[in-house]
């Protein structure tokens, strides 16, 4: 969190990956609070975390997404960050 905050401070981008956001409660906790507190330049994930993080539901199977809409998954996520 504080590398995070210190590269808010210094203009610097900050690209997060959050790799099977949706996996557990753990990773989900984390992803939310590094989102709030934490301002990114841009979110790179596959189309599951990316709707997830939107508030999409989304197939996935283990890290990989399956199936969906990737422009819903994408606008969801554009809107909320």
């Amino acid at each position: 969190m504080a590398a995070g905050k210190a590269a808010n401070a210094r203009s610097m981008p900050m690209v997060p990956d959050p790799v099977g956001v949706a996996a557990t409660p753990l990773r989900r906790e984390t992803a939310a609070r590094l989102l709030e507190e934490i301002e990114f330049s841009a979110i790179r994930g596959n189309m599951a975390e990316i709707g997830f993080i939107g508030g999409k539901a989304w197939q996935g199977k283990d890290v990989d997404a399956v199936e969906g809409a990737d422009n819903v998954a994408q606008v969801a996520a554009a809107q909320k960050y």
